[in-house]
């Protein structure tokens, strides 16, 4: 039934949601989950690489160039929360 366009879903119908809608529900969240952990972690590794390149520039004398890489990507903000 769920093939032909228009149909109405038991979950649409106002019955009880079946297994399958549930097991869906509950893949969408974990994927989303597990989207926000991975994009969470891809900052923090380019945190990371920014924090060690304001490093390496303030060790040759280009402190004002590590000063601004810092505040264009926020590092004092993430380290102080």
């Amino acid at each position: 039934m769920s093939e032909h366009a228009g149909a109405v879903m038991p979950s649409e119908a106002g019955t009880r949601p079946s297994f399958l809608d549930r097991f869906a529900t509950k893949l969408v969240a974990l994927l989303q989950n597990t989207q926000t952990r991975s994009d969470e972690a891809t900052q923090q590794k380019l945190n990371a690489i920014a924090d060690a390149l304001s490093d390496l520039m303030n060790r040759q004398d280009q402190a004002q160039d590590a000063r601004e890489l810092r505040l264009a990507v926020g590092l004092e903000k993430r380290e102080s929360s």
